[in-house]
């Protein structure tokens, strides 16, 4: 019996190479989409901190939590006033509430204020220290800084968000242009059979755990694709090594042999982080498709 086709493997000098085009890409893509969405998302972080500023007195009646009551969504910018941010998942774990834009009980505004309080970011609002209005200039230093460390979170938010989305419909078309089937989306897929030979769908999951794409191969076997984009070598292991892997594990325990897991992968990534995963899974450049068309092909 002829041996099962395999996706490709590369050899440490391919994947070096790879991942300067990536990291090449990846700086070109930066310069390119800059500034103006930037810009535009400062002007709106300061916007809502002005707000925030002008429903508590200049912070100065934050303490009451009535504001957080009257308008839920507050919560963002005012997350951004303590020194450092507080994000909005360690907050709620923090504060023991449902954190995020909808309507808060009373004791959990309470708690979130009162935290939040605690870890005002004094020397950006220093008229709190002697409990009196800003002149003009502290207060409109305030709100630039707090808007561009809020700006600059949700950027970062948005362009791996962004870029991740722009991954999975790459995949997707080269699916259907390979001539797979797309089916509708947000299954559960516990078994091989709960998906049909040839066809693929997009997030899903696969015996619990998320999957961006999952192909049903004509051979019969099932490949499991995850698309990340990694912003420094430090976030590759993160992306590469826990975000797949451990899903590999995952389904490597339910489906065995049945199943291959791939990486579809675009920007900055650690050469010994790429030679690591590679043990566990195969890896795709999102630059470069052909490698998964040409095993999806094999695998008839």
């Amino acid at each position: 019996m002829a041996a099962l086709p395999e996706p490709r493997t590369w050899t440490v000098k391919e994947l070096d190479e790879a991942r300067l085009l990536a990291i090449g890409d990846f700086i070109a893509g930066r310069t390119e989409a800059g500034g103006e969405s930037y810009a535009v998302m400062l002007a709106e972080c300061m916007a809502e901190v002005e707000r925030l500023l002008d429903a508590t007195n200049d912070l100065l009646t934050l303490g009451a939590g009535q504001a957080l009551l009257d308008d839920p969504k507050l919560v963002g910018p005012l997350r951004h006033t303590a020194g450092p941010p507080i994000s909005e998942g360690h907050l709620s774990v923090m504060a023991d509430a449902r954190v995020g834009p909808r309507a808060y009980k009373l004791q959990e505004a309470e708690r979130v204020v009162t935290l939040l309080s605690a870890a005002l970011d004094r020397d950006r609002f220093p008229w709190l220290q002697e409990r009196r209005r800003p002149d003009v200039t502290e207060r409109r230093v305030a709100v630039v800084s707090s808007a561009a460390l809020w700006a600059a979170q949700r950027m970062a938010t948005k362009r791996r968000n962004d870029s991740s989305r722009l991954q999975e419909r790459a995949v997707r078309a080269f699916l259907a242009d390979s001539g797979f089937t797309e089916v509708p989306a947000r299954r559960a897929i516990d078994a091989v059979d709960d998906l049909g030979r040839g066809e693929f769908c997009a997030e899903s999951l696969v015996v619990g755990t998320k999957a961006d794409v999952c192909v049903r191969l004509r051979n019969g076997r099932l490949l499991l694709i995850e698309c990340k984009v990694s912003g420094t070598a430090l976030n590759s292991y993160k992306r590469l090594i826990h975000d797949i892997g451990d899903k590999e594990s995952v389904w490597r325990a339910a489906f065995a042999a049945q199943i291959y897991t791939m990486g579809v992968i675009a920007g900055v990534f650690k050469l010994a982080n790429l030679v690591e995963a590679q043990r566990r899974i195969y890896i795709v450049w999102e630059r470069d498709l052909t490698p998964l068309g040409e095993f999806t092909q094999a695998a008839a």
